[in-house]
Parts: structure tokens; C-alpha cells; sequence
């Protein structure tokens, strides 16, 4: 059995490879909360998959808040695969 936490990170990257970039970003937002604590286990892979969904989606000011907190955080997504192929 999976962890929920897990399942919604699961959830996100699977819309974003079936091409789903807003179900994608709105899926891997419900991580980015102060409660409870394991959702920051997942904060790094949610932002990645945000990233990409709002390239997806051609979002321009999402790609860039969200990079802008990968940067923050100094995080990169190019060292992070995805949990789902395409």
C-alpha cells in the first residue's frame, strides 16, 4: 500500500504525462502546505512537477514563480526524473 502523500505526487505525474498540465499543477499544489510534515518530503518533486505542467500549459508567470522557488530552495529540476515515463 501506498502512502496518500505519495499517491498525489503519483496522481500529478501521471496527468502531466498524459498531458494534463493543469490537473497536474492543481494535483502537485496540494503538497505545497505547512501541515503536515511529510508533505516537505515531497515540496522538491511537487515544484518539479509544477514546473513542467506550467511549461505544459504555456503559463509563463507560473513557470517563472515556480522557478523562481526552485532557485530559492536551490533546487534544480534537471537533476530530478520524473516518477512517470511518457
Amino acid at each position: 500500500m501506498i502512502s496518500p502523500t505519495f499517491a498525489i505526487l503519483l496522481l500529478a505525474e501521471m496527468l502531466l504525462a498524459q498531458g494534463d498540465g493543469q490537473g497536474a499543477f492543481q494535483a502537485a499544489a496540494l503538497l505545497d502546505h505547512s501541515q503536515p510534515l511529510i508533505y516537505l518530503t515531497f515540496l522538491r518533486q511537487s515544484l518539479i512537477v509544477r514546473l513542467r505542467a506550467a511549461q505544459q500549459i504555456q503559463q509563463p508567470a507560473l513557470v517563472e514563480a515556480v522557478r523562481s522557488r526552485l532557485a530559492d530552495l536551490e533546487w534544480i529540476d534537471s537533476d530530478y526524473p520524473p516518477l512517470v515515463s511518457p
